[in-house]
């Protein structure tokens, strides 16, 4: 049976490998180096280090975690990769890269990016790139399109949300190229509320 993976990063350090079989089973394994550290944290209190390989159930449930909520912003994303959906691996395969929590799942020809690799490579954003990220939030409110702007980050919640770099100095607002953090959360107020 053959598999597809993704490798997990945490804070640009390799953690372990999230495997999907041909029939959709997901399993996560640490790896062997990872767990064997001084003091390693786990990806999630729900993929504990003590237990070396997590089947289906937990996995998902994790993966889920890190994509939008929103049903219409999945289908967008399926539409856009040509993948289904409703499955995680495969949305995450293509949006992984800055996941929530200092967390990267890359398809093994990736390279992470990590705290060294940090260059502050930003695409800044002129005001009207801003303004039209933000109408474009406010107008596809069932179905927006976190990457729409070229960001590689994956915000959970049901609320459309963009992540980006904000200069201190300048006020400025950017989106990272390489492992420069993004530094705000731009999330419209809904509709109707």
């Amino acid at each position: 049976m053959a598999t597809r993976a993704l490798h997990a990063f945490l804070d640009g350090t390799p953690v372990g490998t999230v495997t999907q079989s041909n029939h959709g089973n997901l399993s996560f394994s640490y790896d062997n180096a990872y767990a064997d550290q001084a003091d390693p944290t786990p990806l999630s209190l729900s993929l504990p280090l003590l237990s070396n390989r997590h089947r289906d159930k937990a996995v998902r449930s994790y993966l889920e975690g890190l994509l939008p909520d929103s049903e219409g912003a999945r289908q967008r994303w399926g539409r856009e990769y040509n993948v289904s959906p409703n499955n995680p691996f495969a949305l995450l395969a293509h949006v992984g890269r800055d996941a929530a929590g200092a967390v990267q799942l890359l398809p093994p020809d990736d390279d992470p990016t990590d705290v060294q690799s940090r260059t502050g490579d930003v695409q800044w954003l002129s005001d009207t790139d801003l303004a039209d990220l933000v109408q474009d939030l406010t107008t596809h409110q069932s179905d927006w399109d976190p990457g729409k702007f070229g960001g590689r980050w994956s915000l959970a919640g049901a609320q459309p949300k963009v992540a980006l770099f904000r200069d201190a100095k300048t006020g400025q607002f950017g989106i990272p190229r390489d492992s420069t953090p993004t530094t705000v959360i731009v999330k419209p107020a809904v509709a109707g509320y």
